[in-house]
């Protein structure tokens, strides 16, 4: 369990370099709330083990190796919110490559990452699959 004086920047790193680019959804269950949600434009995937984790797993599945990289941090005592880009290969290294960005805010409590609200440039990242 992580401590409870862990602060949201600490629980982004966390986040990035332990749980998502290491495509480790073990680590994520230490500080990520089991009630979790992610609100994403208008889709809602609420439950860390039920909705969330699974589709995460989806996108990693479809891009292997999938990575993100921070570009900007704003925290506060229980919000960290970043800018951000993912990169990765569809189907693997020899699929097409794209790079995308997003925003997100992630609400924080007692060591535990709680909830996110985020955008992800799915319209860019389509057009750079579709060009190869």
């Amino acid at each position: 369990m992580i401590p409870a004086s862990l602060p949201p920047l600490a629980l982004l790193r966390r986040w990035v370099v332990d749980y998502f680019n290491a495509h480790n959804p073990a680590a994520a269950r230490e500080f990520i709330h089991p009630d979790y949600s992610l609100e994403i434009g208008d889709v809602v995937f609420a439950g860390r083990d039920q909705q969330w984790l699974p589709a995460v797993d989806e996108q990693m599945r479809r891009f292997p190796g999938l990575g993100m990289t921070v570009h900007e941090v704003v925290t506060t005592s229980d919000q960290v919110a970043l800018w951000f880009s993912q990169h990765g290969a569809q189907d693997g290294a020899n699929g097409p490559v794209a790079v995308w960005s997003g925003v997100a805010i992630y609400q924080c409590r007692n060591g535990q990452m709680l909830g996110c609200v985020a955008q992800e440039d799915y319209l860019t990242r389509s057009r750079q699959l579709k060009s190869g």
